[in-house]
C-alpha cells in the first residue's frame, strides 16, 4: 500500500509542488479531507484509516505576503476565487493594512494560520518543509520526509525531469521574490515572529535541503565559532573605506557620500561594492571615476570567497573581510560624514580594541531567542547600529569570519534579529572579541541618525530613512553641508544625463529618442498585473508612472533593433523591442518576468 500524505499550509506555500514530488516519489495524496473551517483546522476520521502522514509546507512572510498580493492582482478579475475586500489599486503597503476574508489584513491571516500549523505539527508529528527547499533539491525533501515517517525505499524520488515544469509554474506564478530590505523590515516589524521557531524548527539549504531541530543549528554555530581561523595578514594591509553602492537607489547615495568625503579632504582610497552588472552599468562607473574610486563587483570576489548567500545586508561583512584593506572602515551609502572621518583610526579607543561599533536605539531583550541560539550569556547593552564600522582585520578576523558564518545562513539568523548588524555583536560576544563604542547616544533628525565620536562630536549623518534621490528634495532641520550635499545631487543628475546622452551614436538611436521626448507620456502595461502612465523625461529619468524598480530610460541599438531599456534600484528590469513608433514590447527580466507594453496612451495625457 503506498504511503498516504495530507500536506497543508497556506496558498502559495508550495502545497502543491510538495504533493506532486511526493505523488512522483510514490506516495498518494489525500485530497479536501483537511481545511480552514471557522477560525481553525478540522480533521477528517478517514485520516486515522489511511494512517495518513502530515507534512507542513511554510514560507518565510515576506516572500508570502508578496506572492498573494501578486495572485490577488492577477485574479482579482475572477470573483469566485479572490478576496472580495480586494482593491487591484492597492499598493502591497495599502494592501498590508486592509481586511482580507476573514482575517484583519494579510498580515494577521499569516500569523493565525502559522499558529494553527504550528499547533497541527505537535499533535500530528508532521514535519515541516520550507518551500526554498523544494525548489532546490526536491530529492533531499523527499528523503528527509521518508527518514522521518521510516518510510524506507517505499517512498524515493529517483530523479526530478517529470517535475521542472512544476517547479517552473511555481517560480513563475508564486516564486521566490527578491523582495527589498524595506519591505523586509515592514513585514519583520509586524509578524508574529516567534511563530517559525517555537517548535524548534529550521531551514537549512547549505548541506541536505532539511528542516533541522533548533539544537542542531546550535550545534553548528558552535562548531563554527570553535573553528580553527587563520588571518591571511600577506592578503590584507592598508587602510580604507568600503562602501555597498549598487543598484539606482543606492548608487545616488553613495555619489553624495563620496563626494562629501573628497570634499571634506579624505585621502583614503574607497572601494564602491555592487551585485553584478546589473547594479553598476558602464554608464555609472564613468560617472564616479572623478572621485577616484574603485568598483568591485562581489559575485566577481564570490568566485574566490565562495558566499552561500549575498544580498544587499549580507554584503556589508562580506566586502569588509575580503576588501584589500586590513583596517576597514565600512559605510552604508546613505551615510553623510560631517568631517573627515580618517582620525578614528588613530583614536586611543580604536587601537585598543581593533573594532568601533556605534549604538543603535533598542537592545535586544532577554526573552529573544538568538541568546540561547548562541549559547551566549544575556547582556543589557545596545545593539548595533552597522551604518558605520571600523574594523581592524588582523584583530577582529575570526569575529568578521562568524559574522560571515551568520550572514552566510541569512535565511534562518534574520529571522532572529534585524539584518546584519546584530551578527556582528554576536559574533564579537560569543568569542569574547573586544570592540569600543562612542558613549553619546544617537542624536536623531527627521529621518537621519547622527553619530558621534568619543568625544562627543557629530561624525556621520546616516540618512536610513530620507535616503537622497534624484526626483525629490527633502530638506532636514540641522543636517549638516545639506547644500553641498544637493549641490552634489545636480551635478550627479546632470552628469548622468549627459552620459546617457553621449551613448546615442546611431541616427535610429537618435530619432526614437526624438520621438520619445515629444510623446513623453506613455501607457505601460505589465500584462496580469496593473497599466499605469509612464513620463519619459529627456534627462532619462521617468517622472509620473516611477516606481523603485522603474527610475531611469535608455535607448539603445542592436543591429537592426532599437530596444528602449528601464532600470530601477535592482538595475535593467526590462529591454523592450521596438515595434512601431513609441511603441514597444518585451518581458520583465527579473522577478514575475511578465509581458510588457509601452505605447502612447489611448487618451492624451
Amino acid at each position: 500500500m503506498k504511503p498516504h500524505f495530507k500536506v497543508f499550509g497556506l496558498p502559495r506555500s508550495g502545497n502543491v509542488l510538495l504533493e506532486s514530488c511526493l505523488a512522483e516519489a510514490g506516495g498518494a495524496i489525500v485530497k479536501e479531507a483537511f481545511g480552514w473551517s471557522n477560525g481553525s483546522y478540522q480533521p477528517c476520521p478517514e485520516l486515522v484509516d489511511l494512517n495518513t502522514k502530515f507534512v507542513v509546507c511554510v514560507r518565510d512572510p515576506a516572500s508570502w505576503l508578496h506572492a498573494a498580493y501578486l495572485a490577488a492582482k492577477r485574479l482579482h478579475y475572477k470573483p469566485v476565487l479572490t478576496d472580495p475586500h480586494y482593491n487591484p489599486t492597492w499598493s502591497f503597503e495599502t494592501w498590508l493594512t486592509k481586511k482580507t476574508y476573514c482575517f484583519q489584513n494579510p498580515i494577521d491571516r499569516w500569523n493565525k494560520q502559522t499558529a494553527e500549523h504550528a499547533e497541527l505539527v505537535k499533535k500530528l508529528n508532521a514535519i515541516v518543509v520550507m518551500v526554498d527547499s523544494i525548489i532546490e533539491n526536491p530529492i533531499a525533501v523527499i528523503d528527509k520526509i521518508s527518514e522521518h515517517f521510516k518510510l524506507g525505499d517505499s517512498l524515493k524520488l529517483h530523479n526530478t525531469k517529470k517535475l521542472k515544469s512544476t517547479i517552473d509554474h511555481f517560480i513563475s506564478d508564486d516564486g521566490v521574490f527578491n523582495y527589498d530590505e524595506d519591505t523586509k523590515l515592514l513585514v519583520n516589524n509586524l509578524v508574529d515572529k516567534p511563530l517559525m521557531y517555537r517548535l524548534g524548527f529550521v531551514t537549512d539549504m547549505d548541506t541536505s535541503e532539511q528542516v533541522y531541530p533548533f539544537a542542531h543549528r546550535r550545534a553548528e554555530f558552535e562548531s563554527a565559532a570553535n573553528a580553527k581561523v587563520e588571518y591571511p595578514k600577506d592578503q590584507y594591509s592598508g587602510r580604507g573605506i568600503v562602501i555597498a553602492a549598487g543598484g539606482d537607489k543606492y548608487f545616488t547615495n553613495a555619489y553624495v557620500c563620496v563626494s562629501m568625503l573628497r570634499k571634506l579632504g579624505c585621502e583614503l582610497p574607497i572601494q564602491l561594492w555592487y551585485l553584478g552588472p546589473d547594479e553598476m552599468t558602464k554608464e555609472m562607473q564613468e560617472l564616479v571615476l572623478h572621485l577616484n574610486v574603485t568598483l568591485v563587483d562581489a559575485f566577481e570576489v564570490r568566485k574566490q570567497h565562495p558566499a552561500r548567500r549575498l544580498s544587499g545586508w549580507e554584503l556589508k561583512p562580506y566586502s569588509i573581510a575580503y576588501s584589500p584593506f586590513e583596517e576597514v572602515m565600512y559605510l552604508d551609502a546613505d551615510n553623510v560624514p560631517v568631517v573627515d572621518p580618517t582620525y578614528l583610526f588613530d583614536t586611543p579607543e580604536y587601537k585598543a580594541t581593533g573594532s568601533i561599533f556605534w549604538p543603535d536605539y533598542g537592545r535586544l531583550e532577554s526573552f529573544r531567542e538568538i541568546w540561547r541560539l548562541c549559547n551566549i550569556p544575556y547582556r543589557d547593552e545596545p545593539e548595533f547600529e552597522s551604518g558605520q564600522i571600523v574594523i581592524n582585520k588582523a584583530k577582529a578576523w575570526k569575529a568578521l569570519q562568524l559574522t560571515i558564518y551568520m550572514n552566510n545562513h541569512s535565511d534562518f539568523y534574520y529571522r532572529h534579529i534585524h539584518g546584519d548588524k546584530e551578527t556582528f555583536h554576536m559574533a564579537w560576544l560569543k568569542l569574547n572579541q573586544p570592540y569600543s563604542m562612542p558613549s553619546k547616544e544617537i542624536h536623531s533628525l527627521d529621518g537621519v541618525m547622527c553619530q558621534h565620536d568619543f568625544k562627543g562630536n557629530r561624525v556621520f549623518q546616516h540618512r536610513n530613512m530620507h535616503k537622497w534621490s534624484l526626483l525629490t528634495e527633502k530638506r532636514i532641520d540641522g543636517f549638516m553641508h545639506e547644500e553641498d550635499c544637493f549641490t552634489f545631487l545636480k551635478q550627479l543628475g546632470d552628469n548622468w544625463s549627459n552620459t546617457l546622452k553621449g551613448q546615442l551614436t546611431t541616427p535610429d538611436e537618435i530619432v526614437s529618442f526624438q520621438e520619445i521626448t515629444q510623446q513623453q507620456y506613455f501607457q505601460y502595461i505589465r500584462q496580469g498585473h496593473d497599466v499605469r502612465l509612464m513620463e519619459l523625461l529627456p534627462n532619462f529619468t521617468i517622472g509620473e508612472g516611477r516606481d523603485k524598480l522603474e527610475t531611469r530610460w535608455s535607448v539603445v541599438q542592436k543591429g537592426s533593433t532599437i530596444l528602449l531599456n528601464i532600470y530601477g534600484a535592482e538595475g535593467l528590469i526590462c529591454s523592450l523591442r521596438k515595434v512601431a513608433k513609441n511603441t514597444f514590447t518585451g518581458y520583465w527580466l527579473k522577478f514575475e518576468k511578465m509581458p510588457i507594453t509601452i505605447s502612447p496612451p489611448l487618451i492624451e495625457a
